[in-house]
C-alpha cells in the first residue's frame, strides 16, 4: 500500500476504535484474510481487545502483512481440523487465555463445531462470535442450540448492488451463463447442476470448492485436463466446461486486491467487540444496530468519499 492510503486507513480505524471503545476490554482471537492493508484492522482490534493471537486464512496470506503482525501478535496456524475437535480446541484456548473472558472474531465458522463445548468447559468465559461470511453465517445458525452471542455482519446492508438482472430459473440461468461464480458459502453447484451448464463456461468461487461445488459428485464421465495456468477443462462427449483455479478462491489467487467498502465490513466487526464485551446479549443470531451501522457509514463516508 502507498504511504498515504495506510495512514488513511490507520486513521479511519483508530477513528472507529475510539468511538466504540468498550468499557471493559476481553480477550480476542481474529481469523482474518491476512492482506495487504489488513494490519490496520488487526491493530484496531488490539486497541479494542487483548489480541491473543491472529489466526489467518491458509490461502490469504500476504507474507509482509504476516511479518508486520508478528512484530506485535502472535500468529498461529489456522485449520478447521483444530477447531472440529472440542478437546484440541478447548487446549489451545487454554494454552492463550485461560480464565479471561473472551470474543471470537470469524470468518467461515472455524469456532462453530466446538463452540459448544468451549462455552461449557472453557476455565474462562466465551462473550460471544462475531462473523464475517455467508458461510459462517449458516455454519452458526445451523447449530442446535447457540450457548452465546453471534453477532453476523455477513448481511450488512452497506454493501449495495444495482442494475443486475436476478434469474428466477436455476436451470435456465446456468444455460445462458458464460460465468458462473460461486459465492454463497452454501454449495451453489451440485453434482447435477453441471451438466445445465452451457459449453465452454467458466465456473469459479470467491470462497473454497468444498463450500461452495461438489466435484465429487461429477459424473466419472468427464475427463480432466489442465489447459493453462490455474484452469482445467472438464469434458465428456456434447459437453464441456472450465474450471478456474480448482474451484478455489480465484480473488486469492494473485494477491487479492478488496475495495475501501470492505472497511465498513470491518467496522462493524470492531463495533461487535463492544456489543459483547457488554455481556447483556442473549444467546442467538444478532446484527449491528441502525445506529451503528449510520454511524460507521458516516465514518467511513468522511475518509474514503471525498
Amino acid at each position: 500500500m502507498e504511504t498515504f492510503e495506510r495512514a488513511r486507513l490507520d486513521a479511519y480505524f483508530a477513528k472507529i476504535a475510539a468511538q466504540f471503545a468498550p468499557t471493559d476490554q476481553a480477550t480476542s482471537f481474529l481469523v482474518t484474510h491476512l492482506l495487504a492493508e489488513r494490519p490496520g484492522f488487526v491493530r484496531a482490534v488490539a486497541a479494542m481487545s487483548r489480541l491473543r493471537a491472529v489466526l489467518p486464512k491458509p490461502k490469504s496470506i500476504t507474507p509482509t502483512a504476516q511479518r508486520e503482525v508478528e512484530r506485535a501478535i502472535p500468529v498461529d496456524t489456522l485449520s478447521r481440523e483444530l477447531f472440529a475437535d472440542p478437546d484440541a480446541a478447548l487446549d489451545y484456548f487454554e494454552s492463550r487465555a485461560a480464565g479471561e473472558p473472551v470474543v471470537l472474531l470469524d470468518v467461515g465458522g472455524y469456532f462453530a463445531p466446538a463452540l459448544a463445548e468451549l462455552h461449557s468447559r472453557f476455565s474462562g468465559r466465551i462473550l460471544g462470535v462475531i462473523e464475517d461470511t455467508e458461510n459462517g453465517h449458516r455454519r452458526y445458525k445451523d447449530l442446535d442450540k447457540l450457548p452465546c452471542p453471534v453477532i453476523s455482519v455477513a448481511r450488512s446492508p452497506q454493501a449495495l448492488s444495482q442494475g443486475f438482472t436476478v434469474a428466477r430459473d436455476r436451470e435456465d440461468a446456468l444455460r445462458g451463463a458464460g460465468l458462473v461464480l460461486c459465492a454463497t458459502g452454501a454449495i451453489s453447484l451440485h453434482g447435477e447442476d453441471f451438466g445445465h451448464l452451457r459449453n465452454g463456461a467458466y465456473v469459479a468461487t470467491v470462497t473454497s470448492s468444498e463450500d461452495e461445488l461438489e466435484l465429487s459428485n461429477l459424473p466419472d464421465v468427464y475427463t480432466r485436463t489442465t489447459v493453462g495456468d490455474h484452469v482445467t477443462r472438464y469434458q465428456t462427449t456434447g459437453h464441456y466446461f472450465y474450471l478456474a483455479n480448482g474451484g478455489n478462491a480465484v480473488n486469492f489467487l494473485h494477491g487479492a486486491s478488496v475495495g475501501p467498502f470492505i472497511f465498513l465490513v470491518q467496522a462493524e466487526i470492531l463495533a461487535g467487540i463492544r456489543l459483547l464485551t457488554r455481556t447483556d446479549l442473549a444467546p442467538g443470531m444478532h446484527e449491528a444496530s441502525a445506529d451503528d451501522r449510520a454511524a460507521i457509514a458516516a465514518t467511513w463516508l468522511s475518509y474514503f468519499n471525498r
